[in-house]
Parts: C-alpha cells; sequence; structure tokens
C-alpha cells in the first residue's frame, strides 16, 4: 500500500523539481567515515552466492552500513566483473543502471532506500553468472609503466581510441588518470561516448554514468570505472576495425564532424546563452514542429545536413533539443519496448555530456548527434507500427482530485496506457493541476519502478524521462511527460520478487 508519505514525499516547483539538472562537476576524494572498506565489501558481494546475499547485506545494514559504501562495492564488482562484451548491454546495465537507481533512492522516502541498493546487488549476481565465461571474466590488473608526461599521455589516449587499439588505449587512460584532472579526461571521454550508434547508445549512457557515480563515491575509484568504461567505448564486437572502415555506425560521426568544422561562429555566440523559461517565441516553436516531422522521416545523415542549416541560420539550440526531447518521446510511445527507452536514455545521456564538457565544438556534436540517433531510433521501428504523434495526442478529461486522478491513471498503466496518457495530458496542461501532480506524479512513478521494476532498464528510463522533462521548453513539457507512461510500472503490475524479499528481511 503506497502510504500519503510516498505521494506526497517532495516539494520543488514544476519548472525546478524534475531533473536535478545541471551541477559543477566535483568529484570528492573520500566517501566519508564508515567502519566498512568498500573494497571487503565487494569482495562479499562477489563470493556470496546469490540465494545468500540479501540476508548478508541486511545483517550489515543493521550494523550500520551506510549506501554510498554499499554502492562503491556494486560499482567496483560491476566494473571489474562484468564485461562489456559482446555487446555494451545485457549484464554490463548492472552498472551502468546505478547511478539512475541511486537517484532513485535519493528521491525515495527513507524506508524505500535500502531497496534500491538490494535489488542492484541481487541483480550484480544474476549478471555475474550469466557473464561471458560463466562469470569467470574479471578486468586484468591495470598497467604499470613510467609516467609519460600529460601532454604524452593525452596524445596516446586519442590516437589509441581513433585506431580503437584496446590494449593501448587502457594503458593511456591509467596515464591521464594519474596526471589529468576529472574535467579533462570526462573532456575526452564524452567525446568518444558520442561517436558512434553501436549498442543503440549504450556508449554514451556508459560515460554519462561513469561522470555521475564517481562524483557520488569518489575519484579514488576513477581508475577501475574508466578503464571498464574506455573498454566499452572501444567495443565493435563482429565488425572490422572502424579506424580503416566506413561503417554504417560510424557515418553520422564522419558526417556531423564535417558539419561541425564548418559551422558559422555565430553558433558558439549563442550556444550556452540562457534561455529563460517560456522564451520562445512562436516562430520557434513552429520550428521546433517542423523539426519533429523531418525527424520522423529523415535518416541519420541528412538531418545532421538540415540541423546545420538552421544552425547556420541562428536558431536557437533549445529549438533543437525541443524537437529531440519530442521526437524521443514519440518512439516511446509508439513502441514501449527496447528501442523507445534507449532513445530517451541516450538522448539523455548525450544531452548530460552536452551540460558538462568544456568545449563549445563538441557541445555542437552533441546536439547534432542527438538528432541523428533519433533518426536512426525512428529507422529501428518496424514497418507499419503506429506512430503517435505527441503534438497532436488527445487529452481525456479527468473528473477526480489529482491523487484520485493519478490512482486511476497508474492503474490505467497496466492496462490502457494511451488512456493513461490522455489523461496526464489532461492534468499537465493546466498549470494549478499540474502544480498539485507533479511531485506525487514523480514519487508513485519511482514507486511503482521500485516495487514493480521488471529489470534495468525501468530505472534507467524513469530517471531519464524526469531529466529530459526538465531540459525541455516548458510549453513542450506536458506532452513529453505524457510520453512517460507508455513504459513506467503501473500500480496493478507484477510485483518485484526480490524487492519483495528484502522489504521483509529489512522488517
Amino acid at each position: 500500500m503506497l502510504s500519503r508519505r510516498h505521494v506526497l514525499y517532495g516539494t520543488a516547483i514544476p519548472a525546478m523539481y524534475l531533473a536535478g539538472a545541471y551541477c559543477p562537476q566535483v568529484f570528492s576524494a573520500v566517501l566519508g567515515s564508515s567502519q566498512y572498506d568498500s573494497d571487503e565489501l565487494q569482495k562479499l558481494i562477489v563470493e556470496t552466492p546469490q540465494d545468500q546475499l540479501l540476508l548478508v547485506l541486511v545483517k550489515q545494514i543493521k550494523q550500520g552500513l551506510s549506501y554510498e559504501v554499499l554502492l562503491a562495492a556494486l560499482v567496483m564488482a560491476g566494473a571489474k566483473h562484468i564485461e562489456p562484451y559482446p555487446t555494451v548491454g545485457f549484464q554490463y546495465h548492472v552498472l551502468m543502471m546505478l547511478s539512475a537507481v541511486y537517484k532513485s533512492l535519493q528521491n525515495s522516502p527513507f524506508e524505500d532506500r535500502w531497496l534500491h541498493l538490494l535489488w542492484a546487488a541481487d541483480a550484480f549476481k544474476s549478471a555475474q553468472q550469466d557473464d561471458t565465461g560463466g562469470g569467470e571474466w574479471q578486468m586484468s590488473p591495470a598497467p604499470v609503466i613510467p609516467l609519460s608526461g600529460l601532454n604524452a599521455a593525452t596524445e596516446h589516449f586519442v590516437q589509441a581510441m581513433e585506431t580503437w587499439d584496446a590494449e593501448a588505449a587502457d594503458v593511456a587512460i591509467v596515464q591521464l588518470i594519474a596526471q589529468a584532472s576529472p574535467a579533462q579526461i570526462f573532456d575526452l571521454l564524452f567525446y568518444y561516448g558520442a561517436r558512434d550508434f553501436r549498442d543503440i547508445g549504450h556508449k554514451c549512457i556508459a560515460v554519462s554514468n561513469s561522470h555521475r557515480l564517481l562524483q557520488r563515491i569518489g575519484w579514488q575509484y576513477a581508475e577501475t570505472v574508466l578503464r571498464s568504461t574506455v573498454y566499452a567505448l572501444l567495443n565493435h564486437h563482429g565488425e572490422p576495425n572502424p579506424a580503416f572502415n566506413e561503417l554504417t555506425a560510424d557515418a553520422s560521426w564522419r558526417e556531423n564532424r564535417r558539419y561541425q568544422q564548418v559551422l558559422h561562429l555565430s553558433f558558439y555566440q549563442q550556444w550556452m546563452a540562457p534561455l529563460p523559461e517560456n522564451n520562445l517565441s512562436v516562430a520557434d516553436r513552429k520550428m521546433t514542429l517542423q523539426l519533429l516531422v523531418r525527424l520522423r522521416k529523415s535518416d541519420g545523415l541528412t538531418i545532421g545536413e538540415y540541423a546545420f542549416e538552421l544552425l547556420n541560420r541562428g536558431t536557437k539550440q533549445q529549438v533543437l533539443w525541443d524537437a529531440v526531447f519530442l521526437a524521443a518521446g514519440e518512439i516511446i510511445a509508439s513502441d514501449s519496448g527496447i528501442i523507445g527507452v534507449h532513445a530517451n536514455t541516450s538522448v539523455n545521456a548525450l544531452y548530460y555530456a552536452y551540460q558538462h564538457v568544456d568545449s563549445d565544438k563538441s557541445r555542437q556534436l552533441f546536439l547534432l548527434q542527438a538528432l541523428s540517433y533519433i533518426s536512426m531510433f525512428n529507422d529501428l521501428l518496424f514497418d507499419g507500427i503506429h506512430r503517435i504523434q505527441l503534438d497532436t495526442m488527445a487529452e481525456i478529461s479527468v473528473n477526480h482530485q489529482v491523487h484520485a486522478a493519478l490512482a486511476e491513471i497508474f492503474a490505467d498503466i497496466s492496462t490502457d496506457r494511451l488512456n493513461a496518457a490522455g489523461k496526464l495530458l489532461f492534468i499537465m496542461n493546466r498549470p494549478a493541476l499540474m502544480q498539485q501532480a507533479i511531485n506525487p506524479f514523480m514519487a508513485l512513478a519511482r514507486h511503482y519502478t521500485l516495487y514493480h521494476n521488471s529489470g534495468f532498464h525501468d530505472f534507467k528510463f524513469t530517471e531519464a524521462m524526469f531529466e529530459n522533462a526538465a531540459h525541455i521548453s516548458s510549453v513542450w513539457r506536458p506532452r513529453y511527460l505524457s510520453a512517460s507512461v507508455f513504459y513506467l510500472n503501473g500500480s496493478h503490475d507484477q510485483i518485484n520478487k526480490v524487492v519483495h524479499e528484502a522489504y521483509k528481511l529489512l522488517q
């Protein structure tokens, strides 16, 4: 039963609530005081049989274990024992999902918080068993070589990434971690995370996840985490070396880099200029809709050329991002499966990179790549699928008080998602109702994501949708939020057995 505390949790206003969007890059050196050693806990997690792990961890929790120490142990276990091959996905989600799981934890009532990490620990054990070699893969020891100097290390890293040389990149990232600042390193990682469409966006997701996690658990874990991340970025399993072959997954990057090199300087002058809420003109909104229509039918190459023309004419970057988010919302509304999920989580990761990178040229590429990604996700949808268009989606009126209406919406999610979307749109299109509903809506969404989740993607999707909704202009926000119900967990979905077991153990 969802308590009143669950429903009323959170007090922020709609324009700010959704995201925890941009924050300065702060990487702590230590986790803080704790009697527990995350390395010892990591070993315990790796070696304890799955059917005993929850009980073992609950005992540790009752003896004073902290969230951050358990999070760090799970991060290190995932990085050291789960290989991002043959694809950057599947079992590797036990690492890539952790920043979303932890953000959900932070925004949940106290009594639910440990359930997130206990569920994640059990998910790690499942992945450990399913991983390559029956769970036997383990990250090799870090290469030990004399430091070559920061400039040389940077050159070696770039060369290794450009030639897709995993062994050389492993050496170079270790060198960089010893000498470069986190911002310098992540400028490079964000750049290479955005360069190809292999694994449907998981590479940029992996980078943003690592950036978020290291800000939480501390830079002392950077070597292991980033060695895993770099290994993932160089995955081209089953293909020839992309450095010497023109492959489809790299085509939009090649084209968008070419546009970037000739884009007019005025683009940079307005690139990161703050855009006040509701500052879009009627012409801006029309341009977003025109681009949205174009995204529905363009391929990943031609959309870059069109965006290049818009930007050279001085079109606001927010206009383009609005179209990206709306298009991602349409994809999940039309196909509430893996394609739709990753359309939203990958553009979330690209926007996160756009916020945190220092290079204007990289920001340009991330926007162009986001547009190309959306076009390529659209291409992956089955022919003949019913396409839902958010700009024309109809409202369905609700006659209840907000809390009763939200309860009805989450019940509908389990049976009729289109009906749920129309009802949510009715509420979110009315400022007074939205003000009342937004925090209870997010609290319910997070509650059902936890208690009714069916796997890794549920946490990633929920947190990405809330962040994206904060980044889209307010005029489009109701429609984007309404798209979320096409994948969110409903109140009548099956209870997650692991969460239920963990709940009982914690009592």
